[in-house]
């Protein structure tokens, strides 16, 4: 099975949860540094769409291949003068070109057309979101392919992070007690356990010796911290009850379906015998019991009738209220397309002014 954060291991994360990776030697000019780096808040909608995607392309594969990376990227806003809140994130289509170092491997380029218009209508629902970054499923970050990717969104983010998701760690073997602490730390290959979330943080740092030597980017782990609004805390302690070692699923929810899908069972299967009943009653096979056929009439008395006037009225005020909400949806639609015609209109009439010299 495709790895899928624990959610109970989402619950325990506070504000000293860090990126699982082993840190760089520190000096002093780093500490300072990395005194005034953000500080990100990350939420579990990210870490299940993302475990979702790989989930995806895993899952179109045949038994044993090894799916593609995924891309996308991370929208979120920033709080104060240093916190970056992740909130959501959308995949982005991609294709391989040459890499710009001679001899490296082929680097992924994100769709822009896609991205832009990705971007677009989020903005239309949530104007605050901004692309804060990006994210890829992977072991470990492969610098030569990883700082072109993060370059190339520059231009919607000066200083974008990089979330990496390992989708070959083992948090079933941790959750059995196979692993140490919180603070463990693991390769990312497969059988490894660990406590920790298969999430990593990065951004860039430029490093510069002296004026003589060329500056020069590394990825360094970021700090972050699990941040959950109530919605996100119902919906994960759901999941939680849905844990994949259970025979059955539970959660409020789940059980309540399952009642009611009982009760609609037990009332199908009795209706079907006293139907069953009323036509051996009416073919004389069966003597007429008349205490059962009076029962039998009160029950259907009871049913709402269909042909009565009062039951028009209320379908059809339902059915044109659907039908008012279907049209206000196209209406949405089609003003939003015309926004768009309009704007390429007006920039395409811009230019061919501009060329006439008006």
């Amino acid at each position: 099975g495709t790895l899928l954060p624990d959610p109970l291991q989402i619950r325990r994360f506070d504000a000293s949860t860090t990126s699982r990776t082993t840190r760089v030697a520190r000096t002093p000019h780093s500490e300072q540094r990395r005194a005034n780096m953000e500080a990100y808040k990350l939420h579990p909608l990210v870490l299940v769409q993302v475990s979702d995607h790989h989930t995806r392309m895993k899952a179109q594969l045949p038994p044993g291949e090894e799916p593609p990376r995924v891309l996308g990227c991370l929208l979120g806003f920033q709080t104060g003068n240093r916190e970056v809140e992740i909130c959501n994130s959308f995949e982005v289509p991609y294709t391989m070109t040459p890499s710009d170092v001679p001899g490296g491997p082929d680097v992924p380029v994100f769709n822009t057309t896609f991205l832009g218009q990705q971007q677009e209508r989020y903005k239309q629902t949530f104007s605050q979101w901004d692309v804060v970054g990006w994210y890829s499923t992977g072991q470990e970050v492969v610098p030569q392919v990883d700082l072109q990717i993060h370059r190339s969104l520059a231009a919607l983010n000066e200083s974008p992070v990089f979330m990496l998701f390992n989708p070959k760690a083992n948090l079933g073997a941790a959750n059995s007690g196979a692993a140490g602490g919180a603070g463990g730390k693991s390769d990312g290959g497969p059988g490894v356990a660990t406590k920790d979330l298969p999430i990593s943080l990065y951004e860039t740092v430029v490093h510069a010796t002296d004026a003589t030597t060329a500056a020069h980017q590394t990825f360094e782990p970021a700090e972050y911290k699990i941040e959950t609004v109530e919605a996100e805390r119902i919906s994960v302690d759901h999941v939680a009850r849905m844990s994949a070692e259970q025979s059955a699923p539970a959660g409020q929810y789940v059980a309540h379906l399952g009642s009611v899908a009982s009760a609609v069972e037990m009332l199908n299967s009795r209706v079907e015998t006293l139907l069953l009943h009323l036509r051996d009653v009416d073919a004389g096979r069966t003597p007429a019991d008349h205490g059962v056929l009076r029962a039998a009439a009160a029950l259907v008395k009871q049913l709402p009738a269909a042909g009565s006037e009062n039951f028009r009225k209320g379908f059809l005020a339902e059915y044109n209220d659907t039908l008012l909400i279907t049209y206000l949806a196209a209406v949405t639609k089609g003003t939003a397309e015309l926004d768009v015609y309009t704007e390429r209109f007006n920039t395409a009439y811009d230019k061919h002014s501009r060329r006439r010299g008006f």
